[in-house]
């Protein structure tokens, strides 16, 4: 029997070492069969590794070189867990819980070891909770930048559940799953895997944005419509004239760009109508709140999305050649038969195509039977941030069918009912991932909308072939890659990343705080304490349960994690350490306030003021996002004339 194990990185530290290895690497591993003994020669099996697709004719050398998922290792010492030590031992057997050594260059987190290619790997480990909390790290003296990267490896390979990730602007940056996890990692860095002197910048707590539908009761719990608003109409009439008065002249100024609020049938629906800056192209874009059952149908299906997105970046391309054949013999009897003799390399096996058909029925059920959701799962255009997050691109343009994205489900109808894809299709899909990977609150991510492309509009443009043809169509007024304006798939993505962003801020806009699962448990004593804390930190208490045969409450409650610094600390310390707090990610909820609310109805305005002085938070939440993204915040001035000069203050 081969030895068959699976292993998970962990550090440890012996007392006396030389200087330049003050720390070594063990794999923590468990023996399933067969025997292990140092110098020997295993293969590092990687998850998506399958023993079907290994040609066991080739030699080893060969079969290494053409996977991306086998390396091999040669095990250099056998460690037995000894408590806080570890004891040196040179062989071990099925069913021994060991560490292994040698093998930190080929594993990251967790793999599968086995002396045969033919094993199937083990599932890999996923931690429990996911790595929410973020801060940025660098060294306090710039040399020093290699050292922690380097610590930043270890660190990364001691622990399962921490992420670390290079930012586009070059911060290193490490997610941990909450503030005690995240004291752990930046202790272990700094003491046992850097011993630098680091700067750690303040906990960056993430928001998310999205819309509602439009609500029924203000803030007064008073229903929206009932009250006359004499008050404030004025006002609006004169904000109304002025703005009016701006677009004309705005559109006095600049005539290639023109942006139009509509409405069709309904007056709910505002929709964006916005233009390219050479106006050749036209959007209209409508903004619509998705339904809670389809956002968390979508989280929990991420990595179907990502391999759906893979199988039709694959099918796009077997249309796309299939359709440079067919302009040279111009019919569409021959564009189907060409279409369908293009064999179609998909490396989605029969049990992945059966989860997307399931994944597929259970979207069209949550959708439901309503006529704003009418056959939209086949009109998806794509999924997003990142082609895979929990927003839609919804294609309704007339005279535009695009090959669905389930086609991969069934290759040989690609064709079917579609008119293939339009020139500059992926301009569109790439202006919604930019509009979705940072909304117009506080440049953070969206979570639950759905764009819908009404209307996509292109004037038929000339392209060039030669010099001579660039200043001909030049003369002629046409477009090509010498227009001032640029490509227009660059105009197109900017134009539909815009009217996305205005789509958005037309309908009622909502921040989402990250919420932890609190559970805490505690004796009848503290209970009360326990309830002032929570309520300090605008906890939610769910559920209080007494254990049976005991006098200890459990209490399930949901934090805001923006709430939760020293929340342990402080739970401890007011109930004397008779209060056990566990926290972990659960989901994004909706901050129940506007951030752009302000008092129109004569209670608002007697019970809160004219100014509305009391705390929103989420403006205050949006604020603190700007500030730390170096965003402008709006600052008020009241009475100037009071405030202290320097010369005063001297």
């Amino acid at each position: 029997m081969c030895p068959l194990t699976q292993v998970e990185t962990k550090v440890e530290a012996p007392a006396k070492q030389e200087e330049e290895e003050k720390s070594k690497i063990i794999a923590f591993a468990r023996v399933f069969s067969g025997k292990l003994y140092v110098g020997q020669k295993l293969f590092v099996l990687g998850p998506k590794h399958d023993p079907s697709t290994v040609d066991f004719t080739q030699t080893e050398e060969e079969i290494l070189e053409n996977s991306e998922h086998i390396n091999v290792a040669h095990i250099s010492g056998l460690f037995n867990w000894m408590g806080r030590n570890v004891d040196v031992c040179n062989n071990a057997q099925a069913g021994c819980i060991i560490g292994i050594g040698g093998i930190k260059d080929v594993v990251l987190n967790s793999a599968t070891l086995s002396s045969s290619l033919s094993c199937p790997p083990f599932n890999p480990l996923f931690p429990d909770s996911a790595p929410i909390l973020r801060v940025a790290v660098e060294p306090k003296i710039l040399s020093e930048m290699s050292v922690l990267s380097d610590g930043l490896r270890k660190l990364n390979q001691a622990d399962p559940c921490v992420e670390i990730t290079i930012e586009k602007s070059g911060e290193h940056v490490i997610a941990a799953a909450g503030e005690v996890h995240l004291r752990r990692c930046l202790e272990d860095l700094q003491q046992r895997f850097c011993q630098i002197q680091l700067n750690i910048s303040e906990p960056k707590v993430p928001f998310r944005e999205t819309i509602i539908l439009p609500p029924k009761y203000d803030v007064m719990n008073e229903l929206i419509g009932g009250q006359e608003k004499d008050m404030m109409r004025k006002w609006k009439d004169d904000k109304t004239k002025k703005e009016k008065l701006q677009q004309r002249d705005d559109a006095a100024t600049n005539t290639t760009e023109t942006v139009e609020i509509t409405g069709r049938k309904n007056k709910d629906e505002k929709i964006i109508k916005l233009d390219t800056a050479n106006g050749q192209a036209t959007i209209h874009v409508q903004a619509v709140p998705l339904p809670d059952e389809v956002v968390k149908l979508i989280e929990e299906n991420v990595e179907l999305i990502k391999v759906l997105k893979k199988e039709e970046h694959k099918m796009k391309e077997v249309i796309n050649r299939g359709t440079t054949v067919i302009q040279r013999q111009p019919n569409y009897e021959g564009e189907q038969e060409i279409v369908k003799k293009e064999e179609i390399d998909t490396e989605a096996n029969e049990e992945t195509i059966k989860n997307l058909k399931q994944f597929r029925t259970e979207l069209t059920e949550k959708f439901g039977h309503k006529k704003l959701w009418t056959n939209i799962v086949e009109q998806i255009w794509s999924f997003g941030p990142a082609g895979c997050g929990p927003n839609i691109l919804v294609n309704r343009t007339p005279g535009y069918i695009r090959p669905s994205i389930w086609a991969c489900l069934q290759p040989d109808l690609i064709t079917a009912g579609s008119t293939g894809y339009r020139e500059n299709d992926q301009s569109i899909v790439t202006g919604f991932q930019l509009a979705t990977i940072s909304g117009p609150l506080c440049e953070e991510p969206l979570h639950g909308v759905c764009y819908v492309i009404l209307e996509w509009s292109c004037d038929e443009v000339t392209t060039a072939t030669s010099p001579a043809d660039d200043v001909s169509t030049v003369q002629q007024g046409g477009w090509n890659s010498c227009d001032n304006f640029g490509p227009i798939s660059g105009q197109l993505i900017s134009t539909s990343k815009e009217a996305m962003r205005r789509a958005f801020q037309l309908q009622p806009q909502r921040l989402m705080a990250a919420m932890y699962s609190c559970s805490v448990q505690s004796s009848a004593e503290v209970l009360g304490k326990v309830h002032g804390v929570l309520k300090r930190r605008e906890g939610q208490i769910l559920n209080e349960d007494m254990r049976e045969g005991t006098n200890i409450f459990t209490v399930d409650a949901l934090i805001p994690i923006s709430q939760s610094f020293g929340f342990v600390d402080e739970i401890r310390k007011k109930t004397s350490g008779m209060a056990t707090p566990q926290l972990s990610f659960s989901h994004w909820q909706i901050i129940p306030f506007d951030p752009f609310w302000v008092p129109t109805t004569e209670e608002e305005l007697s019970h809160f003021g004219e100014k509305a002085d009391f705390e929103n938070p989420a403006l205050k939440y949006m604020r603190q996002v700007r500030r730390r993204k170096g965003l402008y915040v709006e600052k008020t001035v009241e009475h100037a004339e009071k405030q202290r000069t320097i010369t005063k203050n001297k």
